[in-house]
């Protein structure tokens, strides 16, 4: 079953009815078919056991989707809705998004475009990252989207770090909003270190699961002073359980849902 938590995000818009964002995060179907190989096929029966309610959760938040009632004005998806990149993946996730009928902003996860076998390869990039972009219909390594008076920033972090180009266009929109007084929400996979993320994050991975940590490059740490300085809010998700406070500098909240795979869909109302 559906498990929806109501989140409350001030930004100051100004209306009288809140706006309702969806956040769907870490979904991670696992339909493979023949048209893909022998080897995805196996994974993809290999990986189900791992995410034993994804495919029931996606029944259910098709069905969401026909309640008028229940409707998003806007989703948010922050990567990791498929566990990997075979054609039936690609498909159910252009499926889901027809079926929410509302405008949204697509972020990747690692696990969005890359198989174990050859994991974030050179290969892998020029091959299924094209093909993750035409799923959603936007691009997949930056993307801003304005709705309601909001600007939805979308950066690929997807591989723990962000690229110089991605970095520069996020300090650039981000910068624009501030002088504007546009409220700015950056939508993330790969959370953003924060001393008080750190402690849980270590606890339940034992690995580094963030970005902006002592392994972070150049643009990196540019792109995460750039949030902490202008952004109003981040919303992420890849660490699987839910984490809300502000990062380090006290200026912006980050808000971390848990996975969708287990059946939680976060609904922030913005006023």
């Amino acid at each position: 079953m559906l498990i929806f938590e109501t989140v409350m995000l001030p930004l100051g818009i100004g209306t009288e009815k809140p706006f309702c964002v969806w956040h769907l995060t870490d979904l991670h179907l696992m339909h493979a078919d023949g048209r893909d190989g022998a080897y995805e096929n196996e994974h993809a029966r290999a990986r189900i056991p791992v995410f034993p309610s994804a495919h029931t959760m996606e029944e259910e938040l098709l069905a969401a989707f026909q309640n008028a009632e229940e409707k998003p004005d806007f989703l948010l998806l922050t990567g990791d809705i498929i566990d990997f990149p075979t054609q039936a993946n690609l498909d159910a996730l252009t499926a889901l998004l027809r079926a929410a009928g509302c405008p949204y902003l697509y972020v990747p996860g690692n696990h969005d475009w890359s198989f174990p076998k050859g994991y974030h390869s050179e290969e892998q990039i020029q091959t299924y990252l094209p093909k993750l972009s035409a799923a959603v219909g936007q691009p997949t390594s930056f993307c801003a989207v304005m709705h309601n008076g909001i600007c939805f920033v979308g950066a690929d972090d997807s591989r723990d770090r962000v690229s110089t180009d991605v970095a520069e266009k996020t300090a650039e929109v981000l910068a624009a909003c501030k002088e504007k007084h546009i409220p700015a929400v950056v939508c993330l996979h790969v959370p953003i270190q924060s001393a008080a993320l750190d402690p849980e994050a270590k606890r339940v991975w034992r690995a580094p699961v963030v970005i902006g940590d002592e392994r972070a490059d150049e643009a990196t740490r540019a792109f995460c002073d750039a949030v902490e300085e202008n952004a109003n809010a981040v919303i992420a998700g890849h660490v699987h359980f839910t984490h809300d406070a502000p990062l380090d500098r006290g200026r912006c909240t980050q808000y971390i849902s848990p996975l969708s795979a287990g059946g939680t869909v976060r609904k922030y109302y913005i006023v």
